[in-house]
């Protein structure tokens, strides 16, 4: 059965909604095959992100990105096969994120395979990507 509503709560802190801000109609409209991977690759994101949160200090975590359609994607400069396109990446921030150190980000190179922080924009990129290194305005990066 298609799914027909992005209210639908992953776990404690995390709801589907968060993970289709953006394309929220694209997600709806995908066939219920498609709806139902993205849903299971959103519930293991939302995981790893449960994990993330409390090894940071219990800090809520805001997605500012999770899911996106080739077509906003694109609008974003993000990359032709970014993780994000299939819900296996997601950028998120925090209070206090400006003042990051590594004790934030080695929890986070724990969790996912593809880490970057972006500190003139102040958010962290997390996917479950293959293991690579990269780096953007400055900021630091896991393989």
């Amino acid at each position: 059965m298609k799914i027909k509503t992005v209210n639908l709560q992953l776990t404690t802190h995390f709801n589907l909604k968060e993970f289709v801000i953006h394309n929220e109609q694209y997600f709806l409209d995908l066939p219920e095959a498609n709806q139902k991977v993205i849903v299971s690759e959103a519930l293991e994101q939302a995981k790893k992100l449960e994990a993330f949160r409390i090894a940071i200090g219990n800090k809520p975590l805001f997605i500012l990105s999770g899911l996106r359609s080739p077509e906003y994607n694109k609008s974003v400069g993000g990359a032709p096969d970014s993780f994000h396109m299939f819900m296996k990446a997601t950028d998120v921030t925090y209070q206090g994120v400006k003042d990051v150190w590594l004790h934030d980000f080695t929890p986070a190179q724990t969790l996912f395979s593809g880490v970057i922080y972006y500190p003139k924009q102040l958010f962290f990129h997390l996917d479950r990507g293959n293991r690579r290194f990269w780096s953007r305005d400055g900021g630091f990066s896991a393989i």
